[in-house]
């Protein structure tokens, strides 16, 4: 039975570690956060807004994108919602957007979003220098289609906080 040499099988380990670093720095990089975050202060309305560019999409792809509130002071602010189309893509019909603060989650078409089919409204109580995180994570179905290859879609999130 032939012996490796030491200086060999420490190459060919050195190598192993290396690829899986980039492997996994590429993955995690794939998957990274875009957070805006936003004040809220003592104006009785606030608008700010997100703007989201998808392109290069497979079906299986994740984007994510996080909004923090933050409250100055103890208040009850009514949060809307709702989605500017900026280009026309078929791809706005497949993409799933999931939307979740707190223990909320909802789920809807890109399309339902920006033909304003649905309305995304809540009262949130926030505590003094309470933060809270609302996620978007938009996702491409793994069943869909060959259609979509090529497509972008690109569209504004846009978000009113009003004092109560």
């Amino acid at each position: 039975m032939r012996r490796i040499p030491k200086a060999l099988l420490l190459t060919y380990i050195s190598i192993m570690v290396v690829i899986t670093i980039i492997l996994t720095w590429y993955i995690l990089s794939e998957k990274k956060h875009i957070t805006k975050h936003i004040l809220l202060d003592d104006k009785v309305t606030i608008t700010n807004n997100l703007e989201i560019k998808l392109n290069k999409l497979v079906p299986g792809s994740v984007k994510e994108y996080r909004i923090i509130l933050e409250a100055t002071k103890k208040r009850t602010y009514e949060i809307d919602l709702n989605f500017e189309k900026i280009s026309n893509s078929i791809l706005s019909k497949y993409l799933i957007v999931e939307i979740q603060y707190l223990d909320n989650c909802y789920q809807y078409s890109l399309e339902e979003l920006m033909d304003h089919q649905e309305e995304i409204k809540w009262q949130i109580q926030f505590q003094k220098h309470q933060k809270i995180a609302i996620d978007f994570r938009y996702y491409l179905p793994i069943d869909v289609g060959n259609e979509i290859q090529g497509t972008s879609v690109d569209f504004i999130v846009n978000f009113f906080a009003r004092g109560m």
